[in-house]
């Protein structure tokens, strides 16, 4: 998988970050997932103090991950895309499962993504099937 973007203006960590607050992510595995996600998509790794800031701020400003997500989808290809929510959903999964809620907002970033609910289930679906 190709970097994703180098993320110089930090959308991609917004919106990481946005789903980590929607999760309420604060155990070890959150905070991993988060890290292994941002890795994967930018080829940058995060230091304990960008965590701690970043998930207080997607807290703090609730609606800035969406604005990330509408930017993303101007300057993302279809994988590219994919591949946003695809680590997005891992940070969802974190924990073992997907609830309702963690499920609204993930296809929320899709549809911020310009995604229709087929594309969003089947990178979900892929996900799924990955993690068993």
């Amino acid at each position: 998988m190709a970097v994703l973007r180098s993320d110089d203006d930090g959308a991609v960590l917004r919106v990481l970050f946005g789903v980590a607050a929607a999760d309420e992510l604060d155990a070890d595995e959150g905070i991993a997932s988060v890290r292994s996600a941002y890795a994967r998509l930018t080829a940058r790794v995060l230091e304990p103090g960008d965590i701690a800031r970043g998930r207080d701020g997607a807290r703090d400003h609730g609606g800035a991950w969406l604005v990330a997500a509408r930017q993303l989808a101007a300057e993302l290809d279809a994988e590219g895309k994919q591949q946003l929510l695809a680590g997005a959903f891992e940070i969802a999964f974190a924990d073992g499962f997907v609830l309702d809620e963690e499920d609204r907002v993930l296809a929320t970033l899709a549809a911020a993504l310009g995604m229709n609910e087929h594309e969003y289930r089947a990178v979900v679906d892929a996900q799924l099937a990955a993690a068993r």
